[in-house]
């Protein structure tokens, strides 16, 4: 029957592609100038061809555009999005746009739903990429300056590999074009509890140089700035947590053998001393190198940062366990039953979610559309 639809797709990846513009200048030594190319199963005559449009594509806009890098090209059939997050160094990212197959009385006819395809979100997308790698390894230069070129391609790969297979690029909504993340409201009572804890925390190990805490993907405290929080919460609930639920699901009993393997198995990580490096900002705003801790327990996330320099130990782990599994088991337990209260007294009660600029060393608190900044 005709307006019957009969087929549809949806919006996907096609590729997404990064690549140094300065690198492969001579004749036949174009693919020196691809870093990373998805998917890896195209052959290197077609990613040599992608990109080689890409970069002309930058090069002749770059001629009408004195302000401003290319951002998007559009097909009928696809969208193509243009980062450069560093200089000479672009991210490159294409999209198939979704489509609805009609029935008319000439036979099935594509209509392609490019309202569904916006600009501004799949940008978004590229730019919460870089940050998330921002955030475990500064930037592409500085793995290209420690780890040399080849070390930097196999960096990207491991990370995006890692990343897109848990993050869809090819989608979003209002909360990826503002980097969005999600905030707890508490009473007052429980969030100065929290507090407590965490300042009790810092007394006791003063090399601590940042807290955030966590309660199920949404945001309590926070003394990081802004942009490093908003990385540091993508990664958490994309990347991290859910991989470790999978782990525990799966070691269950043995991580229960012996009281060593207990009090690790609350942090995150492998090994006697499990923790992650990650680039954020000092006082100054510049990203410096940091060890970063996650003690998770009962749905509770606590993310702790030292610098680079200090040492880790067995015994600090150890430590840390001991002051906080009581506490935070007390918080867990307090928080999961006002969550319960707020989802039970009808929708829009269990918080919102926060996006603009911010500043470092900002609380969240009661309520916690609330943000106050501490001096």
């Amino acid at each position: 029957m005709a307006g019957d639809s009969q087929h549809t797709a949806y919006p996907k990846l096609l590729n997404l592609f990064i690549f140094n513009s300065t690198y492969g200048q001579k004749e036949g030594h174009e693919h020196e100038k691809i870093l990373f190319y998805y998917p890896n199963s195209a052959d290197l005559d077609t990613q040599v061809r992608h990109v080689g449009l890409a970069e002309a594509i930058t090069r002749f806009s770059s001629t009408f555009r004195k302000d401003g890098d290319c951002e998007a090209v559009h097909t009928q059939k696809t969208r193509q999005l243009f980062m450069q997050p560093e200089p000479n160094i672009w991210m490159v990212m294409t999209v198939a746009i979704g489509w609805v197959s009609r029935m008319r009385e000439s036979g099935p006819v594509r209509e392609y739903q490019s309202e569904a395809v916006q600009d501004v979100v799949l940008r978004a997308c590229l730019a919460s990429l870089y940050r998330t790698f921002a955030l475990r390894h500064s930037s592409f230069n500085a793995v290209l300056e420690a780890r040399g070129l080849e070390g930097l391609k196999a960096t990207l790969e491991s990370f995006l590999t890692s990343y897109m297979s848990s993050v869809e690029l090819s989608s979003g909504d209002i909360l990826t074009v503002w980097s969005g993340v999600s905030f707890l409201p508490l009473d007052r009572q429980t969030f100065l509890r929290i507090h407590c804890c965490l300042s009790l925390l810092q007394a006791s190990f003063p090399t601590i140089a940042h807290t955030a805490f966590f309660y199920n993907q949404h945001i309590v405290w926070c003394g990081l700035a802004m942009e490093d929080l908003r990385s540091l919460s993508q990664y958490l609930n994309t990347q991290l947590l859910p991989s470790r639920k999978d782990s525990l699901t799966s070691s269950t009993s043995s991580s229960s053998s012996s009281s060593h393997t207990s009090y690790l198995s609350r942090f995150v990580g492998k090994g006697v001393t499990p923790s992650l490096q990650v680039h954020v900002r000092d006082e100054c705003g510049e990203l410096q190198p940091h060890h970063l801790l996650l003690y998770s327990l009962m749905g509770v996330t606590i993310c702790l940062t030292f610098a680079e320099s200090e040492s880790l130990t067995p015994q600090l782990f150890e430590k840390i366990d001991r002051l906080l599994e009581s506490k935070v088991s007390q918080l867990a337990s307090d928080i999961g039953e006002q969550a319960s209260k707020k989802a039970g007294s009808g929708p829009g009660a269990e918080g919102g979610s926060g996006g603009g600029e911010g500043c470092r060393g900002q609380r969240w608190g009661e309520h916690s559309a609330m943000c106050t900044t501490t001096t």
